[in-house]
């Protein structure tokens, strides 16, 4: 009975790892996918999730040249507020 558990279990733990891509020094983006759903998973990744992060980043520098005020203006604005609002 031991036996078969042993055996069983060995099946199920290694065959993950068997089929998995080894990581590579300085590696930049995902190993090559060994499942299906990793596949879709870097799918995701570099047709969607990419994109939008870019396309954020884009716009909120954007509004902040845009806005094109020093950190300095905007600080002494905050503190005059918070003094009136005292």
């Amino acid at each position: 009975m031991t036996n078969i558990f042993k055996i069983i279990s060995l099946l199920f733990l290694t065959s993950g790892s068997v089929l998995a891509d080894q990581p590579k020094n300085w590696q930049l983006g995902f190993q090559d996918p060994a499942s299906t759903g990793m596949e879709s998973i870097v799918w995701f990744h570099d047709y969607m999730l990419l994109p939008v992060t870019t396309a954020i980043t884009v716009f909120v520098l954007f509004l902040i040249l845009y806005r094109n005020k020093s950190p300095v203006e905007i600080w002494t604005k905050l503190k005059v507020a918070f003094k009136n609002a005292a």
